[in-house]
C-alpha cells in the first residue's frame, strides 16, 4: 500500500468522526464499549481511556502522513502503541 491510501483513509475517517456528528457519537460509543470489554478481559490497562487511544492514534496518523511512512514504519508505530516500549 502506498501512503496516499492511508491519507485518503485518514481524511475519510476525519470527515465521519468530526466532533459532534452522529458518526462521532457512534464511533465513540462503540470504541468505549470495545475498550471496556478489553479492560474487563485484562488485555488493556484499566487507566487507558478512549480519548487516550484517539490521541495516540491521531499522533501516529499525523506522523505517517507527514513522513510518507512505509508499511513497516506504520506497523512499528502501532506495535509501540499496543505493546509499549518495554523489551519483551
Amino acid at each position: 500500500m502506498n501512503t496516499s491510501v492511508y491519507q485518503s483513509l485518514a481524511a475519510s475517517l476525519g470527515t465521519v468522526i468530526q466532533h459532534g456528528t452522529p458518526g462521532c457519537y457512534a464511533i465513540s460509543a462503540e470504541g468505549q464499549r470495545l475498550l471496556r470489554r478489553a479492560q474487563e478481559a485484562g488485555i488493556i490497562r484499566g487507566d487507558a481511556s478512549f480519548d487516550d487511544i484517539i490521541c495516540v492514534v491521531s499522533a501516529i496518523a499525523i506522523a505517517v502522513e507527514k513522513e510518507g511512512a512505509p508499511v513497516s514504519r506504520i506497523a512499528h508505530l502501532v506495535d509501540l502503541l499496543l505493546y509499549g516500549m518495554r523489551v519483551r
